[in-house]
């Protein structure tokens, strides 16, 4: 089955928006879901959240910790095994210091 999943990243403080975008995939378990159009680089304190059509919501309040603001890549999460909606963001560091998805795993559970 389908599921619609619109993302949308905010500054830190959540008063505005950085980049936003739609995408769909399958329901289930650890299922890659694209990222389309231009990846925007993203600050590491971006807040992220994700709604499905159906209204379920995962949040990320930072998305790179400030302790792992040293690495080179970082797997933002919202949810926990069980839940039913846990998504995982690849993030990358660039050379500017901003931070880039290079991929989004969704898991449903219904």
């Amino acid at each position: 089955m389908s599921l619609d999943l619109q993302c949308s990243f905010s500054s830190e403080d959540g008063k505005s928006v950085l980049w936003e975008f739609a995408t769909a995939g399958e329901e289930g378990k650890q299922q890659a879901f694209p990222i389309p159009g231009e990846v925007r680089d993203i600050p590491g304190g971006a807040r992220v959240i994700l709604r499905t059509r159906d209204g379920l919501q995962a949040s990320i309040l930072r998305a790179v910790p400030e302790a792992e603001e040293g690495a080179d890549k970082v797997w933002a999460k919202a949810g926990a095994l069980g839940d039913e909606l846990v998504v995982q963001v690849l993030l990358k560091k660039q050379e500017s210091g901003l931070w880039r998805a290079k991929k989004l795993v969704v898991t449903t559970q219904r």
